[in-house]
């Protein structure tokens, strides 16, 4: 690997007249750089194949190759692209000056020297030219950082997702067998401890699927499979889904929406979509109360409104509605479980059906959230 300087500086002189050799590293030297020399265009090439300078001052007129095909040369070799070039010229030589900016040049000193004009010149672009070799390297290994970060991170997630799936069916289970020693009519500490078993069975066991759910849709394994639904046959569907937590707390969900109403989609984030959307509503509705759903077309778009009359969302809390694991400060009516990831879900699934959503403020009081989707 080519050696860098440290200290202050190296810089390569490269002039064909010996006395200016001389005397630019003189100057340079006092100052506490590091100096090399080449007499030629050729050999300044041959010794930066060894040693990267902090800066080259580089005379224009030589003879073999001249100041301007070696900058071109080095300009086009990513190893010296970022090695700024100082060219020495004469007063008389100003058309050369300006081809010397085309190339790439970073600057020019006229001869004969002036050696505080050089110093100032030359301690600029060294301290650039380190600036930027310093930012390169932080990039670098900030890059390097966020690829193992992410492997860790891929490494977690696939972990975690094996862990939550291998939950899911043991849940399930005493979910199962719970149901199974609960009699019907049964009254006592038992059949209390047994309907505790099942309701935080219940709780986990939609945790782990939420969870699944973020999993694969934020990796991107969710795969889209659209086909042609009966949008009214789909919302029946998810009240009927809900209709055991809504008749426990007398709530009616009353659907209004065009029975002949299709459109091209995925049914299952459909029915996801509106599950979430239900089931926030009644956990979030008082006892006795009503919840709406009303369903649309406008032009080429189907529009969906779920508007309850419960507990509404609080003003310091709109804007983490749609947040991963946002916590409301309104509190579920029936001491419902909630763990933050439904809205974000519901979100995350309209955008992938290429849709929006939004919560509708209103004087009213209850909580309504619309939105829409393309009919295809």
């Amino acid at each position: 690997m080519p050696y860098r300087s440290e200290g202050k500086g190296l810089i390569l002189i490269v002039d064909d007249m010996p006395k200016n050799l001389q005397l630019l590293g003189n100057i340079l030297r006092k100052e506490g750089y590091q100096v090399s020399a080449a007499t030629s265009g050729k050999q300044a090439l041959e010794i930066l194949e060894n040693s990267l300078p902090d800066l080259i001052l580089l005379d224009i007129m030589m003879p073999g190759l001249s100041g301007l095909e070696v900058c071109e040369i080095l300009k086009k070799d990513a190893a010296t692209r970022q090695i700024p070039i100082i060219f020495l010229t004469a007063k008389t030589e100003s058309e050369d000056v300006i081809m010397g900016f085309k190339v790439g040049g970073a600057d020019y000193i006229h001869k004969p020297f002036n050696g505080a004009e050089l110093l100032a010149r030359v301690e600029t672009h060294v301290e650039i030219k380190k600036s930027r070799d310093f930012i390169e390297s932080l990039v670098k290994d900030l890059k390097s950082q966020t690829r193992e970060l992410k492997k860790t991170n891929r490494e977690m997630d696939d972990f975690i997702q094996i862990v939550i799936h291998d939950l899911k069916n043991p849940i399930s289970n005493i979910i199962s067998i719970a149901e199974d020693m609960s009699p019907a009519g049964a009254v006592g500490d038992s059949s209390k401890n047994l309907s505790d078993i099942i309701g935080n069975s219940n709780r986990m066991l939609l945790l782990i699927k939420n969870l699944l759910d973020v999993s694969s849709i934020e990796s991107g394994n969710f795969v889209i499979e659209a086909s042609e639904v009966n949008v009214k046959e789909i919302f029946q569907k998810v009240i009927d889904a809900n209709l055991v937590s809504a008749t426990a707390k007398a709530i009616s969900v009353h659907l209004i929406c065009n029975e002949h109403l299709t459109l091209q989609t995925d049914p299952r984030l459909l029915f996801e979509i509106i599950d979430n959307l239900l089931s926030n509503a009644i956990k979030y509705s008082y006892v006795n109360s009503d919840v709406l759903i009303l369903v649309e077309k406008q032009d080429n778009m189907i529009y969906c409104r779920v508007e309850d009359r419960g507990v509404g969302i609080d003003e310091s809390d709109l804007h983490n509605l749609f947040k991963k694991f946002a916590r409301l400060s309104n509190q579920p009516t029936g001491g419902e479980s909630s763990n933050g990831l439904g809205l974000f879900i519901v979100k995350l699934l309209v955008n992938k059906l290429k849709g929006e959503i939004w919560y509708e403020e209103k004087p009213t009081p209850g909580a309504t959230f619309v939105f829409r989707i393309p009919l295809e």
